[in-house]
């Protein structure tokens, strides 16, 4: 059975879920929702951050990369650069008024520096990865090696960089929160 609402019943429907709309959106642009965002986002690329330490000292110290290496490098790569991009995306779309309070200007350029190194070696080891595979071409795999062994000390300095601003913004958000709550 349908139920089809005319006249006041729709006015008072849409008023009401006007409403909740409003609610969710005055939830989200306030500094306890956004401390919660930005500390799980952190945590998130906290854990990746781990395993980012574990394979530099892999490329750096393997004379030989494995295809079995490589594809497993080449997918954590990519799920560190796409939470990267995500927690970009987020502090690209905060609302007007928090973004000019908490202001994560530094961040994003962090964040971006960062996926955009990640980028980079995500595409030097796409070329590797067929080269791992094959012995016929040993100067060309050793030249690669060399390179992706390059790209780490960069993406580790930004990944680190990125960390310590984002936990600057963090504390930045709880100290205006703790002082919102005391001037109440």
């Amino acid at each position: 059975m349908t139920m089809i609402l005319e006249g006041e019943a729709l006015r008072k429907l849409s008023a009401a879920v006007e409403e909740e709309i409003r609610q969710e959106l005055r939830r989200r642009a306030s500094l306890p929702y956004l401390y919660q965002q930005l500390s799980r986002r952190s945590w998130r690329l906290d854990d990746l951050g781990y395993r980012l330490d574990d394979i530099a000292v892999i490329v750096r110290d393997d004379a030989v990369l494995y295809p079995v290496q490589c594809r497993a490098i080449l997918e954590h790569l990519a799920v560190l650069r796409t939470s990267v991009q995500r927690y970009r995306d987020y502090l690209d779309t905060l609302p007007p008024a928090l973004t000019e309070r908490v202001k994560p200007y530094g961040c994003i350029m962090q964040l971006a520096s960062l996926d955009y190194r990640l980028t980079d070696a995500i595409l030097t080891l796409a070329m590797f990865f067929p080269l791992c595979q094959s012995v016929e071409y040993p100067q060309e795999r050793l030249m690669l090696h060399l390179l992706l062994r390059s790209k780490f000390p960069p993406i580790l300095t930004a990944y680190h960089a990125a960390m310590v601003q984002l936990a600057a913004l963090r504390e930045l958000v709880k100290q205006q929160d703790q002082g919102e709550r005391a001037a109440l």
